[in-house]
């Protein structure tokens, strides 16, 4: 999932309102977008920071959250993302040159999707999250038929039962 669930926007709300500064988000295993709300700052994921799915691009951008926080009558927080993606050795590095630019492109794209969906309300977001699950499933389905001879046996038996024949 590229952005936030409603819900997860609304708590992240619920939270600023009471008192939090800052909500670093985490899970899905992809970059979502940002946004500053209430005098705090919420990065709903910052994707993953070590991570060995190759196969999942969607994964491999990541980003790590640069917070500075003033005290005193201007009290307050700012968060700057800092673009990284996971390496062939499944570490994060930072991106660079063009590289980097498309980055900020994409974070920026992100935020806009967190703004349109949730404040300005557009209907779409259900139907689009259903599409990328349903592809998102045939990718991993895809990625487990095609390497499963690389799996020791205890695996490749889970795989089967588990994952492909869904037997509890």
């Amino acid at each position: 999932m590229t952005y936030p669930s409603r819900e997860m926007v609304e708590l992240a709300h619920q939270l600023i309102d009471a008192g939090c500064d800052v909500i670093l988000g985490h899970h899905p295993h992809v970059l979502q977008g940002t946004e500053c709300y209430g005098g705090g700052v919420i990065a709903y994921s910052l994707g993953n920071f070590v991570f060995d799915k190759m196969w999942w691009a969607d994964c491999l951008p990541t980003a790590v959250a640069k917070l500075t926080f003033t005290a005193g009558l201007n009290r307050g927080v700012d968060m700057k993302m800092v673009p990284m993606k996971i390496n062939r050795q499944f570490q994060p590095v930072p991106e660079s040159g063009s590289d980097a630019i498309a980055a900020e492109r994409r974070l920026s794209a992100l935020n806009s999707k967190v703004y349109n969906d949730f404040v300005a309300r557009t209907p779409s977001y259900l139907k689009r999250q259903k599409i990328i699950l349903q592809l998102l499933n045939v990718k991993k389905m895809w990625h487990i038929l095609t390497n499963i001879f690389r799996y020791e046996s205890h695996i490749r038996r889970h795989l089967l039962l588990k994952k492909i024949l869904r037997l509890p």
